[in-house]
């Protein structure tokens, strides 16, 4: 299997490449190979057939420049195949390479307009969050990662409900053959409210109070299974500052599982997992609830 890596046209460093190269690497064996992808949208109105020609032309010459720069950002080690395709929408022509390379993973970089260091949706990755039948991994704006750089920690976004439970062994699975620490972060977000508020303002508190033992039960009993996994719970007012109380690493990832309410096998953002990856300051891998290609399965190092 692969990690597929989309590229644009542009020359601004998205940090997909760099993601990817981290996430490529393991603790032992070559790294995954990568697949470098630029989809050079297809004419929705057909024109003379010269100047549609032409057109094409140009659309794949700078598609192939973007590879051929992105390539060069790939330290020598990792197999790298480069693939320009056409295709009816940059997300259509993604997810049929995704399929056609059999890549367990997607990666994506952020948007160049936004926070340097958040994770910035451009109109790609906000369609593929919806509609993606592979996992995503996707890359604040500016990351640049290192040629050295290693997968450092793998924390995974815990609410507590059953879900979760299989979403921490497959990232327990990722760890371990990174060697690297796995951590589970749960988010206790309450907006601040009024000092009017009387009754509501304390019935909040013990909601979130009851939510947090909840969860801390949970974490008990798969940890029992888990007994090298740390925790930490983030409490906050908003979502900034929850982020904040938390210590992040260089080359750390954080893992979340898509909602329940979409469709079955592909990626469907709910709107926590929305405000988890617009505020981390970590690339972010979203998994589908479920799928024929699970994000954990990769071509086996050989022995």
């Amino acid at each position: 299997m692969t990690l597929l890596v989309a590229v644009g046209s542009g020359s601004a460093n998205d940090g997909a490449v760099p993601l990817a190269v981290t996430l490529s690497r393991r603790e032992s064996g070559p790294p995954e190979p990568l697949v470098l992808c630029s989809v050079v949208p297809t004419p929705w109105a057909p024109g003379p057939a010269k100047v549609d020609a032409e057109y094409r032309d140009f659309l794949r010459d700078r598609a192939r420049q973007a590879l051929s720069r992105a390539r060069a950002s790939v330290p020598d080690g990792i197999e790298v195949r480069e693939v320009v395709t056409e295709a009816a929408s940059v997300p259509t022509g993604l997810i049929d390479q995704a399929n056609t390379s059999d890549a367990r993973m997607l990666v994506l970089g952020s948007s160049s307009a936004g926070s340097i260091g958040r994770i910035v949706f451009g109109g790609v990755t906000s369609r593929l969050l919806h509609s993606s039948p592979v996992a995503l991994a996707v890359a604040p704006r500016g990351h640049r990662g290192g040629e050295d750089v290693l997968l450092s920690r793998v924390s995974v976004a815990y609410s507590g409900a059953s879900a979760d439970d299989n979403l921490v062994l497959d990232a327990a699975e990722v760890a371990r053959r990174r060697g690297a620490p796995l951590r589970l972060v749960s988010f206790a977000v309450r907006p601040p409210t009024s000092v009017t508020a009387g009754v509501g303002m304390s019935s909040e508190a013990q909601v979130v109070d009851g939510w947090i033992r909840d969860v801390s039960s949970s974490k008990r009993k798969l940890l029992a299974d888990l007994p090298e996994v740390t925790s930490v719970v983030a409490r906050a007012h908003d979502w900034f500052h929850a982020f904040d109380a938390v210590p992040w690493e260089e080359g750390e990832v954080l893992v979340v599982g898509s909602s329940s309410r979409g469709p079955i096998a592909q990626v469907f953002l709910g709107s926590k997992a929305d405000r988890i990856m617009r505020h981390s300051p970590v690339p972010v891998i979203v998994v589908p609830r479920s799928g024929q290609r699970r994000w954990t399965a990769e071509t086996p190092s050989p022995t």
